[in-house]
């Protein structure tokens, strides 16, 4: 990622890890293939690589110039260099004072056509791959936005040019739950939502056609 302008833009560089397959201090734990999709953004989208305080949108204090995966006892560790901005100087000596012991990123993928979703399907993040394996079979496309956690709700764009195929695998959507009854699963349709459950079948499917 580093190129001839990085002694340039920077005044100082600072390294460690932004995300790890162990529970971190939000109280998430990050699949592998999130974390490689992680790094993946990072090398593919320069856009990607700005890093803020606290989330605070705009305040960009540097950026990401190099990452790799790092595994420690088999814990996966998403490991970066990152370039402090010149005229950021502080941010250095927050450091050093101990007043900062951490940045932000946020990832944040697919999102042009996440956005254009009408429909959409909110699962605990651990079982999103099982969803996207039934909608791959029924050659049904979709966006994933903030797959981030284990743990945490994942939310999946479904971009549609018909909702046929969406209506007949709804049953095999209610079988997974019913095949993990503490799963957490929303089907959104147009900002309306609704519990995927055996009881709301009908509901679900009666909304579906009414898009048509």
């Amino acid at each position: 990622m580093e190129n001839n302008n990085t002694q340039e833009k920077f005044c100082n560089f600072i390294q460690g890890f932004i995300a790890t397959t162990s529970i971190d201090s939000h109280g998430d734990k990050l699949t592998v293939k999130c974390l490689t999709d992680m790094e993946t953004v990072l090398k593919n989208h320069p856009e990607k690589r700005k890093m803020t305080l606290n989330h605070e949108k705009g305040n960009h204090i540097g950026e990401i110039v190099e990452t790799k995966i790092i595994d420690e006892e088999g814990i996966k560790k998403l490991w970066v260099k990152v370039g402090i901005y010149k005229g950021k100087e502080k941010v250095l000596e927050m450091i050093k004072r101990g007043e900062l012991k951490g940045f932000s990123w946020e990832g944040i993928f697919n999102e042009k056509d996440f956005e254009n979703s009408k429909i959409k399907i909110e699962i605990d993040g651990k079982y999103h791959h099982e969803i996207e394996n039934i909608l791959e079979n029924a050659k049904i496309k979709y966006s994933v936005h903030l797959k981030k956690s284990a743990d945490a709700l994942t939310v999946i764009g479904l971009l549609l040019t018909g909702i046929g195929n969406l209506i007949g695998i709804i049953g095999l959507i209610i079988a997974l739950k019913n095949k993990n009854p503490t799963m957490n699963i929303n089907i959104i349709i147009n900002n309306q939502k609704i519990p995927v459950n055996k009881d709301n079948e009908e509901k679900i499917k009666h909304v579906l056609k009414s898009l048509n």
